[in-house]
C-alpha cells in the first residue's frame, strides 16, 4: 500500500494464490483463482481480469472462468496484482477501509481480507464535488405509434428539480429527443445509444467529449471522482424479454412493429448499461428509470445481492452502493398522464419537491419538507406515492395515457387490473444523503 501518483491517489497491492486441499471427498482437491475483487469502504473500485461484455450468470459458467480465471504461468500458485485506486478527498486525514476477495472455479467466494492501516494523505488539496445530473427524456421514436407526450419535459423537469444540491456544484447535462416543432427545420435526437455511451465514457474517464460538442454543459464533463455524485434519469421506452432481460430503447433504435432478435443489438441492455457504469468511480450513484417494466432491469431471475460474480445491473447496484428507482414492476406498464403532462412516477417526484401546487401539502406533510429534502426521502416518497396517485388516475382525477399504448377500452381494463407500483433497489451502505435544496 503506497501512495500514488498524486495526493489523492492509492496503490493497493493484493495477492491471490491457487489453492489444494487433498482431504475434499469430491476429488476437487485443487482450484484456480478467478475474479479478484477490491473494495473501497464497501465501495467495489477495480475487478481483476477486467470484465468483459456477454458473461452472463450461473448458466454461463464456463464462459465466466474462460473471463475471469487470474492468470497464471505454468506452475505459478501464487501472484501479485496492483490496482490504482482514487480516494475521496472530503475524507482527507480519515481511515480508509479496503477489502479484497476472489472466487474458486465453481464461483464459490474466498474469505474476505481487510486492510484499515491506510489513512487519505493530509496534504490532499480539497475540491468542491460536483453532481452530475444527467438527463434522458424520448418522444421521439422511428415509428410514429410509439412516440411519447411528455418524456422530454419529465427530463427537463428533474433536470429543474435538481439545480442546487446541497454542498455540490450541480453539472445537468440533458439528452433529449423530440419531433420537429413548428417553425424548426429539424428534430432534436440526443438520446441516442451512441451518445448515451459517450456521456458514461467522459464520466468513467475512458474517452473525451469530441462527441458531445453540441450538448450544452458537455464542456463541464469530467471523470468522476469519488468525492462525486451522479444522478441518471432515463424517461423513454424499456422493454423485457422472455428470458427477464431487460432494455432500455435509446432514440434512433430502429424500433418496428414487433422486436426482433436483431433489433436488440440497439437497446441498450441492462447488462451493457451495467459495464458502461463500471469504471464510473463516483462516491454515490442514483438511477431513476421511468419506463416500462423498469423493474427488470435489476430484479432479473437468480439475481440475489451479494458477491456471487453476476455481471448484471443488479450485482453493480449492490457492489457500487447505488440507488436504483423503477418506475414499474417487471411486468408491468408505466403511465403519462395527460392531465398532469408528466409521467406518472416523474409528477410523484415533483410533488416530493413541492413542485407543483397540486402536491404542496402532501409533500410537506409526508416529508416535512421545509428547505429541504434528501436524495434517499425524494426516492422513497415517489416510490410509496405513485400508486396513490395512479388511483387518482383512475377516478377520472386526472386523464391518462400508457407509455405503450393508446387509450381504448382494452388498455383501461388492462390497467385496472392493479396500480403501477415502483420499486426502489436501495443498496448504500452510507446514513447520510445529499440534500436537494428546494425551489
Amino acid at each position: 500500500m503506497q501512495r500514488g501518483a498524486s495526493a489523492d491517489e492509492v496503490m493497493v497491492d493484493v495477492e491471490v494464490s491457487s489453492k489444494e486441499d487433498p482431504a475434499q471427498t469430491n476429488h476437487k482437491t485443487q482450484t484456480d483463482v478467478y475474479d479478484l475483487r477490491l473494495f473501497r469502504n464497501g465501495q467495489i473500485v477495480g475487478e481483476w481480469p477486467e470484465p468483459r461484455g456477454g458473461i452472463g450468470g450461473a448458466e454461463s459458467i464456463e464462459k465466466w472462468r474462460a473471463a475471469s480465471k487470474v492468470p497464471m504461468k505454468d506452475g505459478q500458485t501464487k501472484i501479485l496484482h496492483r490496482f490504482m485506486v482514487q480516494v475521496p478527498r472530503r475524507d482527507k486525514g480519515k481511515p480508509i477501509k479496503f477489502t479484497s476477495y476472489a472466487f474458486n472455479e465453481d464461483r464459490i467466494k474466498s474469505e474476505t481480507a481487510s486492510y484499515e492501516n491506510y489513512s487519505v494523505s493530509d496534504d490532499v488539496e480539497p475540491a468542491k464535488p460536483r453532481a452530475f445530473v444527467i438527463t434522458i427524456g424520448i418522444n421521439s421514436y422511428q415509428k410514429p405509434y410509439r412516440n411519447l407526450d411528455f418524456a422530454v419535459k419529465d427530463a427537463k423537469d428533474v433536470s429543474s428539480a435538481l439545480r442546487q444540491i446541497k454542498d455540490y456544484e450541480v453539472v445537468p447535462l440533458s439528452l433529449l429527443s423530440e419531433a420537429p416543432k413548428a417553425g424548426v427545420a429539424k428534430p432534436v435526437d440526443q438520446a441516442t445509444k451512441a451518445n448515451i455511451h459517450a456521456v458514461l465514457g467522459v464520466l468513467a474517464g475512458n474517452s473525451d467529449r469530441t462527441a458531445l460538442n453540441d450538448l450544452a454543459n458537455a464542456d463541464k464533463l469530467r471523470k468522476a471522482t469519488p468525492d462525486d455524485l451522479i444522478v441518471l434519469f432515463f424517461s423513454g421506452h424499456g422493454h423485457t424479454e422472455d428470458t427477464g432481460a431487460f432494455y432500455l430503447i435509446p432514440s434512433a433504435s430502429k424500433t418496428d412493429d414487433s422486436v426482433a432478435t436483431g433489433i436488440l443489438t440497439n437497446f441498450i441492455s441492462s447488462e451493457e448499461l451495467g459495464e458502461w457504469l463500471r469504471e464510473v468511480d463516483s462516491g454515490q450513484m442514483v438511477m431513476i428509470l421511468d419506463t416500462c417494466h423498469s423493474a427488470a432491469s435489476v430484479d432479473t431471475p437468480g439475481f440475489k445481492p451479494g458477491p456471487m460474480g453476476d455481471r448484471g445491473l443488479g450485482q453493480l447496484a449492490y457492489d457500487k452502493g447505488m440507488q436504483i428507482l423503477a418506475a414499474s414492476q417487471a411486468d408491468d406498464i408505466a403511465l403519462e398522464l395527460r392531465g398532469l403532462h408528466n409521467g406518472l412516477m416523474t409528477y410523484a417526484l415533483r410533488e416530493g419537491l413541492n413542485l407543483d401546487a397540486r402536491g404542496k401539502a402532501r409533500a410537506r406533510r409526508d416529508l416535512a419538507g421545509v428547505g429541504t429534502v434528501t436524495l434517499s426521502q425524494w426516492l422513497s416518497y415517489a416510490e410509496k406515492r405513485t400508486p396513490t396517485l395512479y388511483e387518482d388516475a383512475l377516478a377520472g382525477r386526472v386523464n391518462m395515457l400508457s407509455r405503450d399504448s393508446v387509450v381504448d377500452t382494452r388498455f383501461i381494463k388492462s390497467v385496472q387490473r392493479r396500480a403501477q407500483t415502483p420499486a426502489l433497489f436501495d443498496f448504500v451502505r452510507s446514513s447520510t444523503s445529499p440534500e436537494i435544496v428546494q425551489q
